[in-house]
């Protein structure tokens, strides 16, 4: 059932004269909002989204635009609308590109797509006062562009509920686990949510007080890094904290001294270490000051905190214990320079065999036959049975 205003409804019992003009609103997966009407000059409305009056918004002038018509019916069938949009000349343009171009160019992937009509007893007043009320047509997702030529494409907007309509198994046949790495299912915690914290009191490079009240070895194992001050971006692995004076000692000196009113983010323990770069090759790798067996973080996560790299994470394709050597999947955007901070964190190979590095048996050694969601024992579909 459609929903309306009582107003919208009154008017359109009594009116015997009144023009109408579709409004289309296309909210893009960055989150950026496109409203076009289909009429000559842009309008102004408010329109109810879940029962909630939002708005007033300006639908403007655009392409044009047109839809095949919305047919509706009871249950819970998932409906669908073809949508015609011209372009091609350049006078409409999304990121700078022609609305085509943008399309042809996945702009729309992820988008949802609502169709509103607004209704008023002629045009002066709706391009004027507004129109009378509006209500919701048709509000789905892009599924495809259907037609894409030189001066139109036709695209697909689906009703949510086609998605529950896709045939998904509710379990696959794999040899790998089924669990992504850190999830609830496989809860092996690689990171903790971060604190913002501040330092009220510093004694030297390796130790400090702060303003969050915990109790004893509440960081313990954990990681700081430093949002601001001298320290800034400098990140390290947190030896001990105890609740009196809400001290934290690190395992390494820190570059400077923290002072009073340094920021920082502070984590609890998990797999993910802060570690610092002792030597760099190239783009690719890099040696670090923390000592762990061979390839330990191989398949892990490194996130540079500091540097020139500062905010850049990189896969890493293997880890060694020889002269604890990193080499990443791809390279970095500029050489990492001794000193340069980051946190890594460990992979999952996915994998049951307890000779594997990186599988499941290393991260769950105790509980790793309640938590692996792999069937390495099916037999292939090839294998016959005897008779």
């Amino acid at each position: 059932m459609k929903a309306a205003t009582t107003t919208l409804i009154n008017f359109l019992e009594n009116a015997t004269t009144y023009v109408r003009a579709d409004l289309y609103t296309f909210t893009l997966n960055s989150g950026a909002v496109l409203r076009y009407t289909s009429a000559n000059a842009p309008v102004k409305a408010s329109i109810t989204v879940n029962g909630v009056v939002q708005g007033p918004y300006t639908w403007n002038v655009g392409p044009p635009i047109s839809d095949e018509g919305v047919q509706s019916s009871r249950g819970v069938n998932a409906a669908s609308v073809d949508i015609t949009i011209n372009g091609g000349t350049g006078l409409w343009t999304v990121n700078g590109l022609d609305i085509l171009d943008f399309i042809d160019g996945f702009g729309l992937d992820g988008a949802s797509i609502r169709i509103d009509r607004a209704w008023a007893p002629d045009w002066p007043t709706m391009f004027g006062a507004g129109p009378t009320g509006t209500h919701c047509r048709f509000s789905g997702l892009f599924t495809e562009a259907k037609e894409l030529g030189e001066t139109q494409a036709v695209i697909t907007v689906q009703d949510p509920r086609s998605v529950l309509q896709t045939q998904y198994p509710a379990e696959i046949y794999s040899t790998s686990c089924l669990n992504a790495f850190g999830n609830a299912d496989c809860s092996v915690v690689v990171s903790t949510p971060p604190q913002a914290a501040t330092v009220i009191g510093a004694s030297n490079a390796i130790g400090f007080n702060m303003n969050l009240v915990v109790a004893d070895n509440y960081f313990t194992g954990g990681i700081v890094t430093f949002t601001s001050g001298a320290n800034k971006g400098v990140s390290r692995n947190i030896q001990y904290n105890a609740a009196a004076g809400n001290g934290v000692e690190l395992t390494a000196a820190l570059p400077y001294q923290p002072a009073i009113g340094d920021t920082f983010n502070i984590y609890q323990a998990s797999l993910t270490q802060a570690g610092e770069v002792i030597g760099a090759s190239s783009e690719l790798a890099f040696n670090m000051n923390l000592v762990v067996a061979n390839q330990y973080f191989t398949l892990g996560v490194v996130t540079f905190t500091s540097g020139e790299n500062a905010g850049i994470s990189r896969s890493i394709k293997y880890s060694a214990a020889s002269g604890n050597g990193v080499m990443l999947t791809a390279p970095l955007p500029a050489q990492p320079a001794i000193g340069d901070s980051f946190t890594i964190s460990p992979g999952c190979s996915l994998a049951l065999s307890s000779t594997n590095p990186n599988g499941c048996q290393q991260w769950q050694p105790a509980t790793w036959q309640n938590r692996f969601r792999g069937t390495p024992f099916v037999p292939a579909p090839t294998t016959g049975l005897p008779t």
